[in-house]
């Protein structure tokens, strides 16, 4: 990424509340960014938006998080995109099952925009 770029974030998470509070912020912070509630929509937007980053919840109906990540990462240009799962679950075989399905990082809800903003900031901006 240029330093003169905007980072381009996904967010997807089917509480559309949740995914749009999270994009706000994001935007807030001068990133660009996309809403997807859906894994099929995930899997569109990161195609024709090559993000830098997803956010990608986990427990959504038809195409789940995993399904939806494993898809990203076959696309054109998926092993450089930063997968970060969400989830309301913390257990070792979830953290196993994302990280198997080709996540980055996994965090467990609720998240703090905080916290998603730090861990951004450390992979694109190390020295900021």
């Amino acid at each position: 990424m240029k330093s003169c770029e905007k980072r381009r974030v996904l967010v997807v998470d089917d509480n559309r509340d949740a995914a749009d509070v999270m994009a706000i912020l994001l935007r807030g912070q001068g990133n660009d960014v996309k809403t997807a509630y859906g894994g099929q929509d995930a899997i569109n937007f990161a195609i024709s938006f090559q993000p830098h980053a997803v956010l990608l919840d986990i427990e959504m109906p038809q195409v789940d998080g995993y399904q939806a990540a494993r898809s990203i990462r076959a696309a054109e240009g998926g092993d450089k995109v930063l997968l970060i799962a969400l989830t309301g679950r913390d257990q070792d075989g979830e953290r196993k099952e994302s990280l198997a399905a080709g996540f980055d990082h996994h965090l467990t809800k609720p998240v703090s925009s905080t916290d998603v903003l730090r861990l951004l900031d450390e992979i694109f901006d190390p020295q900021a």
